[in-house]
């Protein structure tokens, strides 16, 4: 449970076709054989790809501050306060670390 609630509630990202209708884009033949419909397709499977499918988070302009702002809460925050974690400034350096190291050997 994330600090400073106190109702449980599940939230699951976006499946890629959810990520697609909460952006108002719909697949259908013709956005699949046009160009320009492709295009948009791709441009928005790159932004799921990178930054997620959380739901707050796929109507949004600047996607990269709305998930720092979700690191700093979760990451940081509700995890050194459960664990009593003292050096943050380590913990960031760990998640950082974590971070970089996707998709690498």
């Amino acid at each position: 449970m994330l600090g400073g609630r106190y109702i449980p509630i599940d939230v699951y990202p976006y499946d890629f076709k959810e990520f697609l209708t909460a952006n108002n884009i719909s697949i259908t033949a013709n956005s699949l054989l046009s160009t320009e419909g492709k295009a948009e397709i791709q441009r928005k499977f790159n932004d799921y790809f990178y930054f997620g499918g959380f739901p707050e988070g796929a109507e949004l302009s600047s996607k990269r501050d709305y998930l720092t702002n979700v690191y700093q809460k979760i990451y940081l925050g509700d995890i050194a306060a459960r664990h009593a974690v003292e050096n943050t400034f380590a913990l960031r350096i760990l998640f950082k670390k974590l971070a970089e190291s996707v998709k690498q050997p």
